[in-house]
Order: C-alpha cells, then sequence, then structure tokens
C-alpha cells in the first residue's frame, strides 16, 4: 500500500532519505543523472532557493515517490515530480501532484509551473492543470493586476525563454475557476508508461485536443535542464 505522507520536507531532509535509500539514484531509482539539490541539478532557478518536497511511502516505509514546490514569497513555483521505476503506473504521481496542488492552494498565492515534455505530451499536462484554474502560457499583461503584482514579470519572461508554450499560472481569483472545473470534469486522469519516461492519460471527462486560454499544445519547446 502506497501512503502520501502528510509531512512536507526540506531538500535537506529529502536528500538524506533519498541518500540513504538509493544512493545516487542511477540504478536503484531509474536516473539519468545522480541525484542532487535542485541548484546542483541546473534546474529553474525559481524552484531551487526553497523547494519543498512531498513523498509518497511505501508500506515498509521506503519513499517511491516525490513531488516539490518552491515558495518565493510572493509566489509558489511547482518543481516537479519522480516516481521510481518499479512504481510507474500505480497512480502515485497523480496523487503526489494532487497533494502539491493542494498545499499550493491552502498558501493562497498564484502559483507558476513549467513541464518536462521530453517525458510527458504537452497536452496531458495541461488537461491535467488547467482542470483545477491554471491558465495557459499567459503574458504578464494578461494576468488580473493582484497576479501581476505577486509574479514579476521577468518570472514570466523566464519560463517563456526557457519553455516555450511549457508553462502555466495559477492566478489570484482562481478558487471559484477550480471548483467549476471540477463539477464539469469528473474524469479522473492517470498516469500511463511510456518509452522515455512517464505521461498522464485522462478519464472521459478530459478535454481531449483541446485549447485553453487562446493557446494551442502543438508547440513542444524542451527544457534544456531535466525537469522531473
Amino acid at each position: 500500500m502506497i501512503t502520501i505522507d502528510s509531512k512536507v520536507y526540506t531538500e535537506d531532509k529529502f536528500l538524506d532519505i533519498y541518500r540513504e535509500q538509493y544512493g545516487d539514484g542511477i540504478e536503484t531509482w531509474g536516473r539519468i543523472n545522480p541525484m542532487g539539490t535542485r541548484r546542483e541539478r541546473g534546474m529553474n532557478k525559481y524552484t531551487t532557493s526553497n523547494p519543498l518536497f512531498i513523498l509518497a511511502i511505501d508500506e515498509n516505509g521506503k519513499m517511491v515517490g516525490n513531488a516539490s514546490y518552491n515558495d518565493n514569497g510572493s509566489f509558489i513555483h511547482y518543481a516537479g515530480v519522480s516516481v521510481h521505476q518499479d512504481h510507474r503506473k500505480k497512480d502515485i504521481g497523480t496523487r503526489l501532484i494532487k497533494k502539491v496542488m493542494e498545499k499550493i492552494d491552502e498558501k493562497n498565492k498564484p502559483a507558476v509551473v513549467s513541464f518536462n515534455v521530453k517525458v510527458m505530451p504537452m497536452e496531458k499536462w495541461k488537461e491535467t492543470w488547467s482542470r483545477v484554474g491554471y491558465i495557459d502560457s499567459p503574458e504578464h499583461s494578461e494576468l488580473n493586476e493582484e497576479t501581476r503584482n505577486a509574479i514579476p514579470l521577468e518570472v514570466i519572461e523566464y519560463n517563456k525563454s526557457k519553455y516555450g508554450d511549457a508553462y502555466m499560472v495559477y492566478p489570484i481569483g482562481s478558487k471559484p475557476m477550480a471548483k467549476a472545473w471540477a463539477i464539469l470534469y469528473k474524469g479522473g486522469f492517470h498516469i500511463v508508461k511510456e518509452s522515455g519516461g512517464i505521461s498522464f492519460g485522462t478519464g472521459d471527462g478530459a478535454l481531449h485536443g483541446r485549447s485553453f486560454g487562446g493557446k494551442k499544445y502543438g508547440k513542444k519547446e524542451k527544457p534544456k535542464d531535466e525537469e522531473e
């Protein structure tokens, strides 16, 4: 049985647990590069100052998945999800992402999420996050005033330059929108295994092939770093 731990872990504590159980993670987790801090791995610079981690734990107390986010003061930046190679296609990644969404919502701050389209199709990511109120790759000027004041222009420009259209924003005031999506689209989403990684499939309520905010999905800009 896999449990999503209710605790939130600092990066130092997460790395202590990871290294004790999996070492560098290359052979034991299925990583391409050794596990280190997000800063050491050259990750999105808005996810390296204070990343917080949520863990998925098996019945023996071993970590089998993790998801993270970074509180940047006035806004939050999603920092990725990773599931052990032996535990994919079990909804673990889905459950971790849902928990991250809950944590972000509790903060009552706007948030930014960028996607690794090298391992997951952009449309699957966007279907998932759109249903809880995230808007598709907006310009800074398109955000409402409260959100613009909380998320600096440079944050949006950085994500645009690094990820192309592969980013979304959760603006201040999105809670009613998220509730509406939950009512209208009740189909769930699940993780399916694909060559080179995992991706999100969706239930019957998903908006297959749709675009959001006037944006189309097809563009797949690959981030230069290894967002998990």
